[in-house]
């Protein structure tokens, strides 16, 4: 015995497709969705790719402003706003700054 590999078939079509105009409007509505979808990318990209001016820095002369912000960047640490810390810390930072640039080779 040898196995059927191939098997020739003839048909004749009684009746039309009646799932083509569905089918026709599916793939109408994925297409649309697909060049939505590619043109929603191409605009994220360019958005993304706009460099904008930083906002201003803050005033770091108000109270407020040092509180909020202080109390922001070490909320996880437990740690609160004093205006006398803050003080110590600016002078200190401000030294910092100028023994570094005494210290850069001319």
């Amino acid at each position: 015995l040898c196995p059927i590999t191939e098997v020739p078939m003839h048909g004749i079509a009684l009746q039309g497709d009646l799932l083509l105009e569905q089918r026709e409007a599916f793939q109408q509505s994925i297409f649309q969705e697909q060049v939505l979808h590619q043109v929603q990318e191409i605009i994220e990209d360019v958005v993304s790719s706009v460099e904008l001016t930083p906002a201003p820095s803050p005033d770091l002369s108000s109270p407020l402003v040092q509180e909020r912000l202080f109390e922001e960047c070490n909320a996880s640490l437990g740690l609160f706003w004093c205006p006398f810390v803050w003080e110590e810390l600016s002078n200190l930072g401000k030294r910092l700054q100028d023994l570094q640039r005494r210290s850069r080779p001319a």
